[in-house]
């Protein structure tokens, strides 16, 4: 391997807001340290699915991994354990609307909406 291959693969943008490192492009297939921290503070750790207040087990991917989805903040919701495996399940999908709220459609075609973060 060369220096540039080398220097290619340890590239990483980091967002900084008056010096402090906000947020940064992640390689990772998971939501961990901080970031997962962050993702369970906004959802008070408590589900995000509608009508679900289970504690936070998983911090699951709003755009799936397996699909392209990057594992940062925006991207990242807090579930409990049952909604984070239900949503594998064919049929259902989860998605956020451009004012950010996450949007969850069941097979049967329904529509939710989850709860506005604090």
């Amino acid at each position: 391997m060369n220096v540039q291959q080398w220097q290619s693969m340890s590239e990483r943008r980091l967002l900084t807001d008056q010096g402090i490192v906000i947020g940064g492009d992640s390689r990772q297939r998971t939501f961990t340290g901080l970031l997962a921290t962050l993702v369970k503070a906004r959802a008070q750790n408590r589900c995000t699915e509608p009508y679900c207040d289970a504690p936070v087990r998983h911090v699951d991917h709003i755009h799936r991994d397996a699909d392209g989805g990057r594992t940062e903040l925006d991207n990242g919701r807090g579930v409990c354990e049952f909604h984070n495996h239900v949503r594998e399940q064919p049929g259902w999908h989860i998605a956020r609307a451009p004012d950010g709220t996450v949007v969850t459609r069941t097979p049967t075609g329904h529509t939710y909406l989850a709860p506005d973060p604090p």
